[in-house]
């Protein structure tokens, strides 16, 4: 053991850290910032070897745990009171793992609980270890933690509606990333958009200054009957469509999905890695 300790001294453990962490973050509540960010979780898991972890970081309102009818009692808060010491056997009790996505919710509301930015660093760097893809659904407050994660982000989703007190707070939330230095990361996300808006895209790229991403169509009834079942929107539907768009977008896959057709997420069974320890934990062991 002493032998092999000098070894992995001289010679580390490769561990490859991935680079597609992605953030969802709404100009303001109710704008349907969660359904995006779970569904496009959902169509990443679909992408043939693509590892999929979903964490809802909304605190107060996260809704990542309801949508999907999970019961679990570990939540992001439970990661975060054990990020220093996160491993793959407490990692995997933490996670609510439905094929090749696994999901952390964001728990029941505990008002006078804080994360810590040094928490969420460990946790990121834990899962970047063990992930393809990290999807991370946020509230509109941006907390010191939330700043931590847009930090460590890829690609900005900022969710906005079609609607004038949406796209005031997204043009207040760009005032203050462009002030952090993260304009370049931004993709604005237009929700809930229909044929003939009273507000169209091009009116709200000069208000923004910023050109639309990507728009999703308006539908309620999928939504709802995705929420009720505790399932994904339809694969088949035009919404559906276009968040498997954004997931190969984001992603730059060019393989199809698994398979077209209607699955709930249980159905999405590929094959599965353990998590990775951190080099540590390695040599510890």
């Amino acid at each position: 053991m002493e032998r092999l300790a000098q070894i992995l001294e001289l010679q580390p453990p490769s561990i490859e850290s991935t680079e597609s962490l992605f953030a969802f973050l709404p100009s303001k509540a109710g704008v349907g910032c969660s359904t995006v960010a779970l569904n496009t979780s959902v169509a990443l898991a679909q992408i043939r070897e693509t590892k999929v972890l979903l964490a809802d970081f909304d605190l107060n309102c996260g809704m990542i745990g309801f949508m999907l009818q999970i019961e679990s009692p570990y939540s992001v808060m439970s990661a975060a009171e054990n990020a220093h010491e996160m491993d793959e056997d407490l990692w995997q009790r933490l996670v609510t793992t439905r094929g090749n996505l696994d999901i952390l919710p964001a728990g029941k509301l505990a008002p006078g609980f804080r994360i810590e930015p040094a928490q969420v660093r460990h946790m990121l760097e834990f899962a970047r270890r063990n992930y393809q893809a990290i999807c991370i659904d946020l509230s509109g407050i941006l907390a010191k933690f939330s700043v931590e994660i847009l930090y460590e982000a890829k690609q900005i989703f900022l969710l906005c509606t079609p609607e004038v007190p949406s796209l005031h707070l997204a043009r207040e939330k760009l005032r203050f990333l462009r002030s952090l230095d993260l304009e370049s990361r931004i993709r604005v996300v237009m929700n809930r958009a229909t044929k003939n808006p009273l507000i169209p895209n091009s009116e709200v790229e000069k208000l923004l200054a910023m050109p639309v991403y990507m728009s999703f169509p308006n539908d309620y009834l999928g939504v709802h009957k995705a929420l009720t079942s505790g399932k994904q929107v339809s694969a088949s539907s035009e919404l559906g469509k276009g968040f498997q768009t954004l997931a190969h977008a984001i992603s730059g896959s060019k393989k199809s999905v698994v398979e077209n057709k209607e699955h709930g997420l249980l159905d999405l069974i590929l094959p599965r890695k353990r998590p990775v320890a951190s080099p540590q934990s390695v040599l510890s062991s």
